[in-house]
């Protein structure tokens, strides 16, 4: 990528535990998205959106997007789903 965000310095937020992540991988770039929204609205849907596509596409690779192996332990990206997204998980899982 040709724009590559820098780390936080000071995140006063939850921010990635894992300190070689590469920022110009997408990981990075979509975790900087996501600690931003967090930082403006701590009841966005960015990563439940994501877990509902990465499973309506198991063809792609998040590893070859940057994304580490425990990836989902991270703090910035761990996901409390109230009954209304599980349920909606649960459907859009049932579609495939």
């Amino acid at each position: 990528m040709k724009i590559k965000p820098q780390i936080p310095l000071s995140p006063i937020n939850k921010w990635l535990n894992n300190s070689t992540v590469n920022n110009d991988r997408t990981y990075f770039v979509l975790s900087m998205m996501l600690y931003l929204l967090q930082s403006i609205d701590n009841k966005h849907q960015f990563i439940f959106r994501f877990k509902i596509l990465l499973k309506k596409y198991p063809n792609v690779d998040v590893i070859a997007m940057g994304f580490p192996k425990d990836w989902e332990k991270e703090p910035l990206w761990h996901f409390k789903p109230n009954i209304k997204q599980l349920i909606r998980l649960g459907v859009a899982f049932s579609l495939r």
